[in-house]
């Protein structure tokens, strides 16, 4: 058997660049023609290619609006004289006095031919200076920027026969999912039983340790009623809490499933039914599912659904289900628009360069 690797190592970086006195450099640009603009000093990650980076600001006037607005930009600089692409991952943002993440903004590029990447208008001066005790704390702009660098890929050929591992430990604890051998309790969901073993229950979620640990009427009985559960999707729950996996699910039962594991403490079920449900976004339940991920503390189910609502803003504002978030879930529907700004102002900055 021959087997081909790809592989790539990644490098990173949380950089915090500090301006003081910053006011005093907005003022000494109040009323020049000229654009201010300050770069930090050069850093690094470490990465294989040697890279060098600094960020740059600039002071910027929006000449095209009434009011004339003045903006802050941050820009991501490669500083090489060659034209190697280089993979990143980077986040901009500004650190306030209490050493909170404001204004962050994310993006993937590959730098290269183009050197310089970020967000024009990334904060209005005039909103900086309003919160200015909160976010320019002794006169000091804190900007930080979180970046990963990937080197390239190197492949590798492996001709070594791969043998088969030997008999695991998961392998056992599933045959006793499966045999229920040695059982030690009963649990009743909706009048059907299903036979289990406490030492695995406890370890798997907090809350049968406190129910089997604690001295209840549980720890003492081998029979415990399971209230307010369908019995299917409790015996999907075992099933996972037994092998870390499911052999198979409705799509219509994984929200159900995911409440169950939110309601017994399973952080790993949750994930998987956070990425199940990511795979089925669609224009029709995307908002159904972004208020999915809202009632159950999800980042990833609502950072998702509220991407894919921004992109296909046009289709699924057409939907019900968005007219009801808009009076329902106001919260959430102030999300939606803030993705779709970034969206929108992302699409701007590709075109732009």
């Amino acid at each position: 058997m021959e087997t081909a690797y790809s592989t790539t190592e990644k490098h990173n970086i949380l950089y915090e660049w500090k301006i003081k006195e910053f006011v005093s450099f907005l003022e000494s640009y109040k009323n020049c023609r000229d654009y201010g603009e300050l770069n930090s000093p050069k850093f690094s990650t470490g990465s294989k290619m040697n890279d060098s980076w600094y960020l740059q600001l600039q002071l910027e006037r929006d000449e095209q609006t009434k009011n004339k607005k003045k903006w802050i930009s941050i820009f991501l600089n490669l500083f090489s004289e060659t034209n190697t692409k280089t993979r990143t991952h980077c986040v901009f943002f500004i650190t306030d006095n209490k050493k909170d993440k404001k204004y962050l903004n994310e993006f993937n590029t590959i730098f290269g031919i183009e050197k310089c990447w970020g967000y024009s208008k990334f904060i209005e001066i005039e909103e900086l200076l309003k919160c200015k005790s909160e976010l320019l704390p002794s006169d000091t702009l804190t900007l930080c920027l979180s970046l990963t660098v990937y080197d390239d890929y190197t492949s590798v050929v492996s001709k070594v026969p791969l043998e088969e591992t030997n008999y695991k430990i998961t392998d056992c604890i599933k045959d006793l999912f499966t045999t229920k051998m040695a059982s030690d309790v009963v649990l009743v969901v909706d009048k059907r039983k299903f036979l289990a073993h406490k030492a695995i229950l406890m370890t798997r979620s907090a809350v049968f340790f406190a129910m089997f640990s604690n001295a209840m009427k549980e720890q003492k009985e081998n029979e415990v009623n399971i209230p307010d559960m369908n019995p299917d999707i409790f015996e999907k729950m075992l099933e996972f809490m037994y092998t870390d996996e499911i052999t198979k699910i409705d799509d219509d039962d994984i929200v159900d499933l995911l409440d169950a594991a939110e309601k017994y403490q399973l952080p790993s079920l949750k994930e998987l039914c956070e990425r199940l449900l990511i795979q089925l976004l669609n224009i029709d339940n995307a908002v159904k599912f972004m208020a999915v991920g809202d009632r159950y503390r999800t980042e990833f189910l609502l950072e998702y659904a509220a991407e894919f609502i921004a992109i296909n803003i046009s289709a699924v504002s057409k939907t019900i289900e968005y007219e009801e978030l808009k009076k329902s879930n106001l919260p959430v529907f102030l999300m939606i628009i803030k993705k779709f700004e970034t969206v929108s102002q992302n699409s701007w900055l590709v075109n732009e360069h």
